[in-house]
């Protein structure tokens, strides 16, 4: 956390997905090498082969940026999130209704904290790499046309919570 100039940065909690590096890493190297093997001098099929076998060095090096590369800040009104890879998406604190640290393994889970958001897109896959604690932030309908909160997930949910209450407490 870093509290200079007015803006306090967490980082984002993103888990480890060790089925889908399994899943990567077993077909990029099988298919990969039965399709060098049977290119039979085809330098089209070679290259595919190589491309495939080089899809898990990818796959890491995107995971691990992910995981590592991503950050909440919280400035003077606004929340920002960026997620490495992806455009910085940016939520005003002062349209806030409520703030709920939320663990979905040990809370009593209701629909209402069941149905939520991620702040930015993952496509289909993407809630794999979330971790089940995190801060649903619920937010005044005339600012977000939809009654979903959204789940953020710094590594600290509970100071999270607390500056985002400080801050509403302030406006």
């Amino acid at each position: 956390m870093d509290n200079s100039n007015n803006i306090i940065e967490f980082k984002s909690n993103f888990m480890d997905t060790p089925y889908q590096r399994l899943y990567c890493w077993v077909m990029g190297s099988v298919f990969g090498f039965i399709l060098v093997w049977l290119s039979h001098g085809h330098i089209a099929l070679i290259l595919c082969g190589i491309i495939l076998l080089l899809l898990p060095l990818l796959f890491e090096y995107q995971t691990y940026n992910i995981r590592n590369k991503s950050f909440i800040y919280i400035k003077d009104n606004t929340i920002e999130v960026k997620v490495w890879g992806r455009r910085a998406k940016t939520y005003p604190i002062d349209c806030i209704e409520k703030v709920m640290v939320v663990d979905f393994d040990k809370d009593n889970v209701t629909a209402n904290m069941k149905s939520f958001v991620f702040p930015v897109a993952f496509g289909q896959g993407g809630g794999d790499i979330i971790p089940q604690v995190g801060v649903l932030v619920f937010f005044k309908r005339s600012y977000i046309k939809s009654v979903y909160p959204i789940f953020f997930n710094p590594s600290d949910p509970d100071l999270f919570a607390k500056t985002l209450t400080e801050r509403i407490k302030n406006e």
